[in-house]
Parts: structure tokens; C-alpha cells; sequence
């Protein structure tokens, strides 16, 4: 229902502003001096007969706009992502595991962020444009869900703690942030290829671990805390310190990607570099990409820091597990499309959208490194053991839906 209610104030905001633009249109709006017919050396490219589109009349300006010499441009609006990072073992067995965690899977489940971007575009002749962009989101909380086997997440522990995974975490204070540039050549009226290079980056900081089992008081008078949270205290009573983790993914792939445009004139009559234009002229730009090559660096780490506070008897866990997965086994896809309507003759307004799926796959990494653990050590024969092992078939996954308006100012 947040979502939903969010695409429609977003609507509203298309809608109304457009509604108004399309009333300033009905009057008579040319600016600059005569126009020069198409077909002229100079006037720049054809104007296409065909139907209307949009129900306005006159001709399609199918291009590549080679008449716009610096492009720059501002959005804002909302993105929905989703990711998962999964390190899985087969027959990981919390009974027997020597590890705090054996398998990993850890997936975002509500990250909906407000998103902006600034970019800019620069043709220095008429075939060859040269871009970049730069994109960020507001800081928010959001939920990630981990589903693991090891000691660490055992059903009935001897210590009564009952940390049985899936455990809930609040991402605090997520993260993303993307830069991209390449250069792109125009080879129709309508299209054109591009050849760019992009990174990635997320970061986040795991807190506040619960699961939906309490603790189970079967050893009187030992008394653990009680409810959802994992706490030091619910660990073993007296304890003190914190559960938390900081995850960390960053992406780089070069890519390909093709680009076109579509620009309706009301009139039979349009020129290039807003010397005369009618408002409220439709204006359509779209763009897809992809890579069969991503670079990516995951990191994520669970520490203990808990033990017994000052008089009480000395207990602790303290250890450090991370799972990682470093390679160039992705790939990569994103699509979006801009409409605008001109509101001067040098500065448009509309809206965009846009969607990215990314996949990567590769042997993955764990390693544990232990201070000292004298309470899940004392729940089985064998205690943690530090060390490290390759986890093949890892994955991490993730994909994004974006919705919002745009500003563009040409020259």
C-alpha cells in the first residue's frame, strides 16, 4: 500500500504539470527567428512523413539529435531494489558445525529508496556524443532477512538461547550510490551505440539481529532475557556487548548499449538547438544496455563482541565470520526511457523509468577468526575452530524498478 500510494502522488505530479503545459501549447508559441525548411544544408535532420502521434498532427522527427551540442539534466524519484548473497552448504548440520555460521544467505527485503541523479552530455561534432551520470540514494533503514546454519544458530543449546535461524536485521543506514560514462556514435537518425563503463556500490551496517524464537528456560534458576531480540544478555545473563556486521558490495562492468529518440513537432517546420520550437512538443528518448562481464567484490562479516560484565563469572564470544565473493562471473542488463515536453525553447520537463537486473555466480569464501568463545564452545564436545574454506556455486543477485521526473536544459 506505501508503494502504491507513492505511484500516485507521483502520477499527480506528471499529470498536472503536463495538464497545464498542454493548455499553455494552445497558443500561438514560436520563439526566435524564421525557420529554415528541412532539406537545407544545415537545417539539420528530416522530418519523416507518418501518422499522428499523441493525436497531434504533422509529421515524426525520427533522430539521434545531433543539434543538441551540451545536454544537462537532473532526475528524482523513487527506486525499489532487491538483492540476495547466498554462500550455501549442502548438509551444514548446526549440531556438529564447528563454525559460528557454515552457509550464508542473506536477502534484502524492503529497500525502497528516494534516488537522485545529475548528468551531462557533450556532442563536439555532430556523430559522436560523450556522457556521464552520477546517481545517489537518501540514507534509510531497511530489513534484511538471513537465513544460515552453524553453531551459532543452533535450535536448543545448552545455554538456552534459542538463536534458530531465519534471524531478521535492520540494515541501518543503506546505501547506494552508481557513476557512469562512455561515448556514444550515432549510426541512424534514430539510434545510436554506446560504449560505457560503470560502478556500483552498496553499503550497510547490520544491527539489531531477532528471530521469532524466544528463549526456552529449561535450566533454573538461570534466567536469560526474554524476546525477539538477540541481545548479549539473551546469550548469557550479564553479558554485555553487541552482535553486527558491515556489508559491503561494489560492481564494475564495462558495457554496450543502444539508444534512440523520438521528437514530434506540431508543425511541418522544426529546427535544431531550441531556436524554434513549439511548446509542448512530445520528446522521447529510450536506451538499453547490458555486460556479460562484471567485476564484483562482496563482503560481509558477523562479529561477536559479547562477555560477562565486571565481577560476574568470565564468560565470552568473540569472533569474527565472513563470507565473500570476488570475481568477474556476471552479468549485467538495465533499460529506461524518458519523456519530455518542452517548456522553453531550452529546458524540457517530464518523466522516467528505468529497470537493471544484475547476476553474479563464483566460488565464494568463508573464513572465522576467533578471540575467545566460552559459551557456544561449551554447548558440544568440540569447540569453534578458526579457519576458512571455498564455497562453490555462491551467488549475488540484484534488481531495481525506478519512477520519477526530470529536468533537462539543452543548448
Amino acid at each position: 500500500m506505501k508503494a502504491l500510494s507513492h505511484a500516485l502522488i507521483l502520477a499527480a505530479a506528471i499529470l498536472l504539470p503536463c495538464a497545464a503545459m498542454g493548455q499553455f501549447a494552445n497558443q500561438p508559441g514560436q520563439v526566435g527567428p524564421p525557420p529554415t525548411p528541412y532539406g537545407v544544408p544545415g537545417a539539420g535532420p528530416l522530418a519523416l512523413p507518418g501518422p499522428p502521434v499523441f493525436g497531434l498532427p504533422g509529421p515524426q522527427v525520427l533522430f539521434d539529435d545531433d543539434s543538441e551540442v551540451l545536454r544537462l539534466y537532473s532526475r528524482v524519484g523513487y527506486q525499489w531494489m532487491t538483492f540476495g548473497a547466498d554462500f550455501p552448504v549442502p548438509g551444514a548440520n548446526p549440531a556438529t558445525s564447528v563454525r559460528a555460521f557454515d552457509s550464508m544467505d542473506l536477502q534484502l527485503r524492503d529497500a525502497n529508496v528516494w534516488v537522485g541523479f545529475l548528468g551531462g552530455e557533450f556532442r563536439p561534432v555532430p556523430r559522436i556524443l560523450f556522457y556521464g551520470e552520477m546517481g545517489a540514494s537518501a540514507l534509510r533503514d531497511a530489513t534484511i532477512k538471513m537465513n544460515a546454519v552453524g553453531r551459532a544458530t543452533d535450535a536448543a543449546p545448552a545455554f538456552d538461547a534459542n538463536l534458530v535461524s531465519p534471524w531478521d536485521w535492520t540494515a541501518t543506514d543503506f546505501r547506494w550510490w552508481v557513476l557512469d560514462a562512455g561515448v556514444a556514435f550515432s549510426v541512424a537518425r534514430m539510434f545510436s551505440v554506446e560504449f560505457g563503463f560503470r560502478t556500483e556500490h552498496i553499503d550497510f551496517r547490520l544491527t539489531d539481529p531477532r528471530n521469532d524464537t524466544w528463549r526456552d528456560d529449561t535450566t533454573p534458576p538461570i534466567v536469560e532475557a526474554l524476546g525477539r531480540a538477540i541481545t548479549a544478555n539473551r546469550i548469557c545473563p550479564g553479558c554485555q556487548g553487541v552482535i553486527e556486521g558491515d556489508p559491503l558490495s561494489k560492481i564494475w562492468d564495462p558495457y554496450v548499449g543502444i539508444r534512440g529518440m523520438w521528437k514530434g513537432c506540431k508543425k511541418p517546420i522544426c529546427t535544431g538547438r531550441g531556436s524554434w520550437v513549439t511548446l509542448s512538443d512530445p520528446y522521447l528518448k529510450w536506451r538499453v544496455r547490458g555486460s556479460p562481464l562484471v567485476w564484483n567484490r562482496w563482503y560481509s562479516n558477523i562479529d561477536f563482541r559479547i562477555q560477562n560484565g565486571p565481577g560476574g563469572f568470565p564468560e565470552q564470544e568473540i569472533h569474527r565470520t565472513v563470507f565473500s565473493l570476488n570475481g568477474s562471473g556476471g552479468r549485467w542488463f538495465e533499460g529506461d526511457i524518458e519523456a519530455f515536453l518542452n517548456i522553453t525553447p531550452f529546458a524540457k520537463a517530464g518523466f522516467w523509468a528505468g529497470g537493471s537486473w544484475l547476476d553474479v555466480q563464483g566460488t565464494g569464501h568463508s573464513s572465522l577468526s576467533i578471540i575467545g568463545s566460552t559459551i557456544i564452545s561449551d554447548t558440544r564436545p568440540t569447540p569453534l575452530q578458526p579457519g576458512s574454506s571455498d564455497i562453490p556455486n555462491s551467488s549475488f543477485t540484484q534488481s531495481t524498478w525506478s519512477l520519477g521526473l526530470s529536468l533537462d536544459y539543452t543548448y
